[in-house]
């Protein structure tokens, strides 16, 4: 069951990624709204995890970020399969601006090792 589970989970992305860009950002943006109108456990965690970590704001602010926040996320899953399946010059061809890029490069042409570390969430895979 499990490595049905797998496949059709696979297929998906490969579904995504047949997708344009701005279809893929609007799947996304559909799957986070979905997470949003219904009861699950995830948007319960991130509204408890932003009650947390912005007690200043009020229940109004807060259902804004969550909302915000799972929109985000839905995004970011969708946006992945796209990082993960296309040819790598395709998704780089979509990045808008890189801040800190030549202190890699000054690294790199001297030798030295790079290690990136990045939050777990998001398309650091582009990286």
């Amino acid at each position: 069951m499990d490595n049905l589970k797998g496949v059709i989970a696979l297929a998906f992305l490969y579904l995504i990624a047949l997708l344009p860009w701005r279809a893929v950002q609007l799947l996304g943006h559909f799957i986070g709204w979905l997470s949003w109108i219904t009861p699950n456990k995830s948007k319960e965690v991130a509204r408890i995890n932003l009650t947390h970590c912005f007690p200043e704001l009020d229940s109004a602010a807060i259902d804004q970020r969550t909302r915000k926040s799972l929109i985000n996320i839905g995004k970011t899953f969708t946006e992945s399969a796209c990082a993960w399946i296309w040819p790598a010059e395709k998704p780089l061809r979509l990045v808008r601006s890189v801040e800190g890029l030549e202190v890699i490069e000054q690294a790199l042409a001297e030798g030295k090792a790079v290690v990136g570390i990045t939050s777990h969430l998001g398309n650091w895979e582009v990286l």
